[in-house]
């Protein structure tokens, strides 16, 4: 069996995607290239793209499934596969609870990180799989609906058979400010958790300047 393969979502070549293709290759990660030209982000269309890529990459130990242009690997694969759960999917956890800020104070308080982020997920293909079953399965399934307001919903309910990084030992994103994070010798590291993420993730619009400022200081 084959160990790990990314797979980002792209609709064109800009931001990160080069550099981090870059990084990934050059720790033999496997990097698959998925188009969204013209597809909709609703939760159906979700759990078809993750049911066909589950299914694709079935030969592989763990699948992580990315956003493309604004994301960033930091790190090497034997830590990247020791991060990924076997028995359940982890997604990015954020500070935003979007699109649906009403429900958070149903959302368990853990720290500053605890919604959803749909822009990075991984687990097993199986793991995966069994996820868009259940999510199927829920009696307040919406096809139509946006893919992380659901699974915030989940959050609340108490859902257990998907996890989110809250303590960003994975993902770190980037939305509403990350004073928090600092960079030791190119690492990302997070003074408030002490863990090292190994993706960061700019959430589509977020301004990177003072990341890579703390970058480049780190490894002068």
């Amino acid at each position: 069996m084959k160990d790990v393969v990314v797979s980002m979502a792209v609709s064109r070549v800009e931001g990160m995607l080069t550099e981090n293709i870059r990084r990934l290759s050059s720790e033999g990660i496997t990097v698959n290239l998925e188009s969204i030209d013209g597809q909709s982000f609703t939760l159906a269309n979700k759990l078809r793209w993750i049911r066909r890529l589950a299914n694709q990459f079935m030969d592989y130990e763990f699948l992580l499934i990315s956003d493309g242009w604004d994301v960033l690997f930091y790190g090497t694969k034997a830590e990247l596969i020791a991060s990924i759960p076997r028995g359940r999917v982890v997604w990015a956890a954020e500070k935003n609870c979007w699109p649906d800020p009403d429900i958070s104070p149903a959302i368990p308080d853990r720290g500053p990180w605890r919604f959803v982020n749909g822009g990075l997920l991984a687990g097993t293909p199986d793991s995966f799989l069994a996820m868009c079953k259940l999510i199927e399965a829920h009696p307040l399934y919406n096809p139509d609906y946006v893919d992380q307001g659901f699974m915030n919903y989940l959050l609340a309910e108490g859902a257990d058979f998907f996890c989110i990084d809250s303590l960003t030992s994975l993902f770190f994103c980037l939305f509403k400010g990350y004073e928090e994070l600092e960079f030791r010798h190119g690492r990302p590291y997070n003074t408030i958790h002490q863990t090292w993420p190994l993706f960061i993730h700019a959430n589509g619009h977020w301004p990177t300047d003072q990341l890579f400022q703390k970058y480049e200081a780190s490894i002068a």
